[in-house]
């Protein structure tokens, strides 16, 4: 036998046990993934007639029901086949939250003010107020 330098040969390892448990590690994982959510229903939100609002004589409120003021309107039309074939009446709901302030104002405009809204369904005239979800 010939004394020499000595070859760097890489390490030969049995994969076979990893390669197992990694195919586990990948299974495992994809049984927890999040499950996407089944839409069960849509809607169509079609904006009618832009609303004016207008000031009282007193300056002190600003809206809608002034004289010379209107309601902006909308039409909403829930699809859904799921809600339709079990009768639910509580696949929507409806609301009309306040503004919490004036996106521009002049210095001290927000001053003593309130916000509120209404909304009414199927143009009657009873008023909800916005803060109230209506199915």
């Amino acid at each position: 036998m010939k004394a020499g330098p000595s070859e760097a040969r890489p390490a030969m390892r049995r994969r076979s046990g990893n390669r197992s448990a990694l195919l586990a590690i990948a299974a495992l994982a994809g049984l927890c993934l999040p499950a996407q959510a089944a839409i069960i229903g849509t809607c169509t939100i079609m904006i009618g007639a832009s609303g004016t609002m207008k000031s009282n004589p007193a300056i002190n409120i600003f809206g809608s029901k002034q004289a010379g003021g209107s309601s902006a309107g909308a039409t909403i039309t829930a699809n859904s086949t799921l809600c339709s074939i079990l009768n639910l009446l509580d696949c929507y709901t409806i609301s009309a939250p306040a503004p919490i302030a004036f996106t521009s104002a002049p210095s001290g405009g927000d001053t003593n003010v309130s916000f509120a809204s209404v909304f009414r369904l199927d143009g009657s005239g009873v008023d909800i107020p916005g803060s109230s979800p209506q199915r």
